[in-house]
Order: C-alpha cells, then sequence, then structure tokens
C-alpha cells in the first residue's frame, strides 16, 4: 500500500485487497421512501465515471493522491502537488472524488483534518469542509496538472432533464448515507402512432390540483387537491418555473404527471 491507501484504509475507507469502499449505489425500488425527504440534493455526472477517493496524508507538504475506483478500468493511483494552507496540509483530509478528463471533480467529505465527517455529520456540514477545502486551495495548473472544481448540485425540485450519457445522483443529508445513482433510460426514436399510444397512457390525476407555493426556497411547490396532499412538486423546465413565478396568489391551479424515477408529481403546465 501506498502511504494514501495505507492512510485511507485506516480511516476505513479501502477494504481487503485495497477494494474500495464505495459511497454511492444504484438505485432501487426500494429506495422511493428514501427520495421522499425534502433534505436532499441532486447531482448529474457523466455515464461510467465512478467515484474514487482525493487523500491528503497529514504531514504530506501540499503532495495529494487520487485513488481512482478499484472497478474502474484505469485503476492506478497517482499524486500531484497541491498549494494548500498549512493548516489543511499538516491535519489532512479524504474527499469524494472523480477524474472526468482532465478535470478533478470533488463531491464530498469523508474525513475532516483527521476527523470522520462521513459517518457522523450531514450532507450540509461535509459540504462546508468541501467549500473549506477550496478556500484553503491556491490553484496552480502547472502544478496540479489538472482543473480541480467543486460538485454543482441543486434542489430535487429544480432538477432538468440530464443530457445523454449521464447519470443523476440522489444525495441525503443524513450522515452515514450513500447516495443513490439513478440511470436514465435511454430514449428510443418512436413513430406517431407509438407517440400517441404513449400520450393516450398518462393518466393525470383529478382536477383540480393546486400547487402552494413553499417558503423552503424558490421553485419549491406542495401539490393539493381538496384535502389531500399529494407532496412536494416536481419542476423540472424553465417554462414551468417561470410561469409559475408569475402567477398570483399562493394557490395555483395546475396540470401535473407522475415521475416515476423519482417517485413525484411534476407541474408539466396550468389547466
Amino acid at each position: 500500500m501506498t502511504d494514501a491507501e495505507r492512510y485511507a484504509d485506516n480511516h476505513g475507507w479501502m477494504g481487503s485487497s485495497k477494494k474500495h469502499v464505495g459511497v454511492c449505489r444504484l438505485f432501487s425500488e426500494g429506495d422511493a421512501p428514501l427520495i421522499r425527504v425534502k433534505e436532499a440534493v441532486i447531482g448529474v455526472r457523466p455515464r461510467g465515471i465512478l467515484s474514487g477517493f482525493l487523500v491528503i496524508v497529514p504531514d504530506s507538504k501540499g503532495t495529494a493522491t487520487f485513488i481512482p475506483n478499484s472497478l474502474s478500468a484505469n485503476n492506478g493511483s497517482h499524486s500531484f502537488r497541491l498549494r494548500l494552507h498549512q493548516d489543511i496540509r499538516t491535519t489532512g483530509c479524504i474527499a469524494s472524488a472523480y477524474m472526468n478528463k482532465d478535470e478533478l471533480v470533488v463531491e464530498d467529505m469523508l474525513v475532516w483534518k483527521d476527523e470522520p465527517a462521513f459517518y457522523c455529520k450531514t450532507f450540509p456540514e461535509r459540504w462546508a469542509y468541501v467549500q473549506q477545502f477550496f478556500s484553503a486551495l491556491s490553484p496552480d495548473p502547472a502544478l496540479q496538472r489538472c482543473r480541480i472544481r467543486a460538485a454543482i448540485y441543486s434542489l430535487p425540485t429544480s432538477v432538468v432533464s440530464p443530457p445523454p450519457y449521464s447519470v443523476v445522483e440522489w444525495v441525503p443529508f443524513a450522515p452515514n448515507q450513500r447516495r443513490l445513482i439513478m440511470v436514465p433510460e435511454r430514449e428510443a426514436p418512436v413513430s406517431k402512432v407509438s407517440e400517441k399510444k404513449i400520450i393516450e397512457k398518462k393518466v393525470p390525476i383529478e382536477e383540480p390540483v393546486l400547487a402552494r407555493r413553499d417558503a423552503v426556497g424558490p421553485d419549491v411547490y406542495q401539490l393539493w387537491r381538496g384535502t389531500s396532499h399529494l407532496g412536494q412538486a416536481l419542476v423540472r423546465t424553465m417554462a414551468v418555473s417561470k410561469a409559475l413565478r408569475l402567477c398570483p396568489g399562493d394557490a395555483i391551479p395546475v396540470k401535473v404527471e407522475y415521475h416515476k424515477a423519482f417517485s413525484k408529481w411534476e407541474i408539466v403546465g396550468s389547466p
């Protein structure tokens, strides 16, 4: 084992035979209750690229090591230098990260200043550590030999259709919760006849449905039909988002369709 692999192993992130202990898993139907909670964010990443570790061993004088996932085709770790504040260099950290071409994307903090984070800290707390890491980093492409950036997350209600050949990750806020990977189904070309059949199969719930604004933030709405609460709405397009914001009042009549992948009712327009 290298020093970085030994440090990761000491914190429980390297299994037997240097097998990578993952921070994510594929979404299954049994996970539906987990993604109905408000306390989560989502991210979009390239399909087929697996998370590894960015390791800063304490007192390593600014040397960082990226350890790819053991299932990755390129599973050899490599080290490079970072211009980091002395506080981070001396205390060390382990981040979940992935390499996409010449770009290293940091997505979570697992160990911070030699103390466990993933198992006992919420994701917002861990994300604050990620921000501290980048505040302590002085970018130097010549020294780093790659671009380093933080992952981008958004609220589940503001998700848009992911780009082709990408996956959606659901990141729960609770400690010690692995992120859930959802692989969108590839859309096959369909004829006008088959398109008509698909549209006919969509059965909207009974009208009227009202979207009530939620104080949590923009594009967050709670759906109601009479006295029945249908849950938090999914807003996936800028057109719908803009239309809702322009509507007066706190109760907006809307049309909805059920989105199976997110187990939510999606707002698709107004009656």
